[in-house]
């Protein structure tokens, strides 16, 4: 994500590869797993141990981007700066691959199996009736 108020990124920013991003300064969680390769890359990495203090730098211009999921990213920005959700962006071509959603639980759960069943049975539903895609527009969430 990008602010595009911030002059480093308010014109279209393109990349091919993540070393094109260097001169950048990328914001994203202390320990994040993709935090070593970005370092390998060169890349000038701003950790911070929450999210909202990221949004917060990236806001004011001290980091460039800030990298987790779009779902966490978009409320926050919510929450701290309703009136500017459209001036938050995203790149065109996302870091990282795409990973599925997914409910985890435990097989020592009680009745976890039931669960999961139920759960899937659910989401089916949900899908086909088209509420699984109002909420994903609602929340901004990439299909």
């Amino acid at each position: 994500m990008y602010y595009d108020k911030n002059h480093t990124t308010s014109k279209p920013v393109r990349y091919e590869t993540i070393e094109d991003l260097k001169g950048y300064k990328i914001g994203l969680i202390r320990g994040a797993t993709f935090e070593k390769v970005l370092k390998q890359a060169g890349l000038t990495i701003e950790p911070t141990t929450q999210v909202e203090q990221s949004i917060r730098k990236l806001a004011h211009g001290r980091i460039d981007f800030y990298l987790t999921e779009q779902m966490v990213i978009s409320d926050v920005v919510k929450r701290l700066y309703p009136n500017e959700m459209e001036n938050f962006k995203t790149l065109p071509k996302p870091y990282g691959d795409k990973l599925p959603n997914a409910l985890l639980v435990s097989k020592k759960y009680p009745g976890a199996e039931r669960m999961l069943k139920d759960f899937n049975a659910g989401l089916e539903i949900i899908k086909s009736n088209g509420t699984y895609d109002r909420i994903i527009s609602k929340y901004r969430m990439p299909k």
